[in-house]
């Protein structure tokens, strides 16, 4: 019976051994190092299999995480390039509107000026008796 149990145990080193190699991650002995609500956890070669599995899928889910994280981030910097292009597009406008009406209050400006000067002058001409 003992002898049995001797070659289980052999077993399941030369398993432990193979998942080295393939893993990188060494299965430890069975022992009793763990406290779970102040009582120790025997660390048997199913518990440290389920262990280590918890550990690939919940990397794995981290992988995914950190993946979706990352594409959200770069399709909220295209939205919010997207919305300063437009901003800038707008302001571009705004400023050619605003160039247009002043050169026309200019323009209108200018005409006054040209009036009262004209007028001015006539009227000095007119004061002065070199214009009738």
């Amino acid at each position: 019976m003992f002898a049995r149990a001797a070659t289980a145990t052999t077993h399941c080193h030369c398993h432990t051994g193979a998942m080295e190699a393939r893993h990188g991650a060494r299965a430890p002995e069975a022992s009793t190092s763990i406290m779970l609500n102040g009582r120790p956890v025997l660390q048997t070669p199913a518990v440290l299999l389920q262990a280590w599995w918890r550990g690939v899928r919940d990397r794995r889910r981290v992988r995914r995480l950190r993946a979706a994280v990352r594409t959200q981030a770069h399709v909220r910097g295209w939205q919010a390039r997207r919305r300063v292009a437009a901003v800038r597009a707008a302001v571009a406008m705004q400023s050619v509107w605003r160039g247009v009406r002043g050169r026309r209050v200019a323009a209108r400006a200018r005409a006054a000026v040209m009036i009262q000067k004209s007028w001015r002058g006539y009227a000095v001409r007119i004061k002065m008796g070199w214009q009738t």
